[in-house]
């Protein structure tokens, strides 16, 4: 502690030590897709029945930490989302329009369990526009 401080003032020099640490704030790690996967596992056990459903939206997740990396929760936006259905294009350029719908809305699911918990503010990928990505559904009519 300064001796010349206020909150000093009154004190004896000899009981005054300066401080024994380096006085520093570690700021928190971001919240990142990983750091909150496990809870989010545990909520599609709870709130899912169908076990299909339960592991599409699991590896959906997956997917998007594989192609994407595990990003902090505070870098994804809608353009994230256009990067992200680019990306499984390009991983296979085969996929049907549909697939790539899917795999968009298994993350917005996620992220619409981050908005709930609060880890982020709004879905980015809630109004995203796949429509034109992958190939097109065939009527056989």
């Amino acid at each position: 502690m300064d001796p010349d401080s206020p909150r000093t003032l009154g004190v004896p020099k000899e009981h005054i030590k300066p401080l024994a640490r380096p006085r520093f704030i570690l700021s928190p790690a971001p919240l990142t897709v990983m750091a909150v996967q496990k809870e989010y596992l545990a909520m599609l056990d709870r709130d899912f029945d169908k076990a299909k459903t339960k592991g599409k939206l699991t590896r959906g997740v997956a997917t998007f930490v594989d192609l994407m990396g595990d990003l902090p929760l505070a870098q994804i936006t809608s353009k994230t989302a256009y990067d992200y259905a680019d990306s499984l294009l390009a991983k296979n350029p085969t996929y049907a329009n549909q697939t790539i719908t899917d795999y968009v809305w298994y993350s917005q699911t996620f992220i619409k369990f981050c908005v709930r918990k609060g880890y982020m503010d709004s879905n980015p990928f809630r109004d995203i526009d796949v429509r034109k990505y992958g190939v097109p559904t065939k009527n056989y009519h």
